[in-house]
């Protein structure tokens, strides 16, 4: 890496020289693969990765690049002096997710991120802004004599996800975060969680070794308690433990910074969300839908009032219903006297005796009968007189018999005579004279 100057742009560049592989297949398809790789990372525009300015071939079959310079430590330089505080930690590894999410979305692996590759300066405000360098170029410049090269893979092994140790071609996103799940480890503990003696060993550890605690390797430190966990889910050895997108991994260390919320437990798991209890089905009828047509509505509340109009009448009807009137009349209770086919008077209120003249047709107490004659105070006992005679009802002048077969007209009454065993008229009575009976004679 060189400090340079682009004479067209007129500014400084971090300038990059590339070798081709030695191997002579790798270097016949090595121009295509270069240009391939540099023309997907010029399309990369984002504040948290370095900007891409020029490419090109050089002599001896080399090729450069010229990027963005930016004038700061390195992320290696941070941890020279052991480990940093989580704070710290935490909003410069968000910036990285912010990048890796940027460039996945784009088709684009990291597959070499470590702390060399990433850059700090400070920003016009007094800020730490982070850059990440080298998007993608570690699969040009790949090569299988790389790991074995005392120098060339110095750092690389201790942040390659297991998949790629195995040198599986199904790498995808979630080998970059493996590597954020390395960095967090070495940047609060001071060590990695994988190291051995080589590159070798330290690679094979990572296929075989456990994930080591907190507790274990850095017994004094106090960071927060959900942020062991968010590591070991980063570090997990199959892809599919992982996280899998970016996004969920940066809600979660996002929410161990100080004043945040707890981070959503279901994030943590290792295994795949497990699926809500069952709730207990309930059938539920849903409402039919009124209708919106406006004249439905109107035939409906026609119908409706139709239907109540309809048993009104019915109900009316029926508790208007007169009394049969086709029975004969009582002939005990009818006043002497009374034509045939005159209407029965009401009862009176209490019940004569049998041989006493009916209420109705008694003249009131100290009422002289006409012509004189007085009537005998046996025929209406004083005492046992109601104190106020009750008049007989009249029919109900608007309340019509039901019809009937028709009768015929009653006979007119018969002239008193003594051929119709009545007694002759006696000139000396008055009209509406009422004979005694014989034995009152």
């Amino acid at each position: 890496m060189f400090l340079a100057e682009h004479i067209a742009l007129r500014r400084r560049v971090a300038l990059k020289i590339l070798h081709p592989p030695p191997d002579a297949e790798e270097a016949g398809n090595y121009p295509q693969r270069f240009k391939l790789e540099a023309e997907t990372l010029a399309t990369l525009d984002h504040p948290n990765i370095v900007t891409l300015y020029d490419y090109g071939g050089a002599e001896e079959g080399r090729f450069y690049l010229a990027m963005e310079y930016i004038e700061g430590p390195r992320y290696t330089d941070l941890l020279a002096d052991g480990t940093l505080d989580a704070e710290r930690t935490i909003r410069l590894l968000l910036q990285v997710c912010a990048a890796l999410r940027y460039a996945h979305r784009r088709g684009v692996i990291h597959r070499d991120l470590k702390p060399s590759n990433l850059l700090i300066r400070t920003d016009a405000e007094g800020m730490e802004q982070l850059k990440v360098v080298d998007f993608g170029l570690v699969k040009v410049a790949e090569v299988d004599q790389s790991l074995t090269r005392e120098g060339l893979v110095l750092g690389s092994p201790h942040c390659m996800a297991p998949e790629q140790v195995r040198g599986s071609t199904a790498i995808d996103h979630r080998a970059d975060i493996y590597a954020i799940g390395v960095l967090l480890f070495r940047s609060l503990t001071g060590t990695y969680p994988f190291h051995g003696a080589t590159s070798t060993s330290t690679m094979v550890a990572h296929l075989s070794e456990p994930i080591p605690t907190f507790a274990a390797v850095a017994p004094a430190l106090r960071v927060h308690p959900r942020l062991e966990a968010i590591v070991r889910r980063c570090l997990a050895k199959r892809p599919a433990d992982r996280y899998p997108d970016v996004k969920p991994l940066m809600d979660d260390l996002a929410a161990c910074l100080p004043g945040a919320a707890e981070p959503d437990t279901q994030n943590l798991s290792r295994n795949e969300p497990t699926a809500p209890a069952a709730v207990p089905e309930v059938a539920v009828v849903p409402a039919a839908d009124p209708p919106k047509d406006r004249t439905a509505l109107v035939l409906l509340a026609l119908v409706a009032a139709l239907a109540v109009v309809t048993a009104v009448y019915f109900a009316t009807r029926g508790a208007e219903q007169p009394p049969d009137t086709t029975a004969a009349p009582d002939a005990a209770a009818a006043p002497l006297g009374a034509s045939a086919g005159a209407a029965p008077a009401s009862p009176a209120p209490t019940t004569p005796p049998a041989d006493a003249t009916p209420a109705a047709d008694a003249a009131p107490v100290g009422e002289a009968t006409p012509a004189g004659e007085a009537t005998p105070a046996a025929d209406v006992p004083v005492a046992d007189a109601p104190a106020e005679a009750t008049p007989p009802s009249a029919p109900t002048a608007d309340r019509k018999p039901r019809a009937t077969t028709p009768r015929p007209p009653p006979a007119a009454p018969p002239e008193n005579g003594p051929e119709n065993g009545q007694k002759p008229e006696n000139p000396e009575n008055p009209e509406g004279y009422m004979p005694l009976p014989d034995d009152f004679k």
